[in-house]
């Protein structure tokens, strides 16, 4: 069970009035770069997958860097150490990617899992290195409130690269949120933000089939205590909907125009 809580579920978010009124989030011009930090493999599947997929379609430049290879994962398994998980996940991401979106440059920064914080530094390098200066760029970061200190370490790192470019435009995509927050109670500064990203058929299959690439995180490593599963069925169903979410973020006086075209 997630952060040992059951969470809510799909249903209820589902049913909140704002659900369906949130503004549309369209594709950026042809040439912009669409550069995606994810904290932890599968974040980029599970927030930003459908995108992903849509963007790929249309032929944009695509990167994708995975801060950590999620090796603590199963701190506790009896049958798996970190280094084997590590390339257990690698090969997970890459079989991921293959399906959202084959052209994509792939790139795993290899940091800590659960220290991207004391590690900030090498995420502004890495994110600066594939952004550069004045290309056009979407930015799509996990985001900072996100409920877990690895999904905001990653959303302090872009914005801070996002800060200094002016032709990047940064959202941050929430995970854990869907788990931890309360569908009765939602923050004002989530659901006035928010927008949404409308998905094909096409974009959706490609979504759960690139998740169905991470069987370490789906499936329980083996019928042993601490091999459990980290995302259980009721968690995975708030990703089988027909958009992804995003938030578009104020920089520095700047806002991230949400409009495509």
């Amino acid at each position: 069970m997630p952060f040992g809580i059951e969470g809510p579920r799909a249903t209820q978010w589902q049913a909140q009035g704002w659900w369906r009124g949130t503004p549309v989030l369209t594709l950026p011009p042809p040439n912009t770069h669409l550069v995606v930090l994810a904290a932890h493999p599968d974040d980029e599947t599970l927030g930003v997958g459908g995108l992903l997929h849509a963007a790929s379609q249309r032929q944009l430049p695509i990167t994708v860097l995975i801060a950590s290879d999620g090796e603590a994962s199963h701190p506790n398994s009896p049958s798996h150490q970190p280094g084997e998980l590590s390339r257990i996940r690698q090969r997970e991401t890459a079989a991921a990617m293959d399906v959202l979106a084959p052209a994509a440059t792939l790139r795993h920064l290899h940091l800590p899992d659960g220290h991207l914080t004391e590690h900030q530094p090498a995420l502004v390098d890495a994110l600066e290195q594939a952004v550069g200066i004045d290309t056009d760029t979407w930015l799509l970061s996990t985001w900072l409130d996100d409920g877990h200190p690895d999904h905001a370490a990653a959303a302090r790192a872009a914005r801070m690269v996002a800060a200094h470019r002016s032709a990047t435009r940064l959202f941050e995509y929430p995970i854990w949120f869907w788990h931890l927050a309360d569908p009765e109670d939602s923050p004002p500064a989530f659901v006035n933000v928010v927008h949404r990203f409308d998905l094909t058929p096409s974009d959706r299959r490609a979504r759960a089939d690139a998740l169905a690439q991470y069987p370490s995180q789906t499936h329980p490593l083996s019928d042993q205590p601490g091999d459990e599963a980290v995302l259980p069925g009721r968690f995975l169903a708030h990703f089988d909907r027909d958009c992804d979410f995003l938030l578009p973020m104020t920089i520095t006086g700047r806002n991230s125009d949400p409009g495509g075209q």
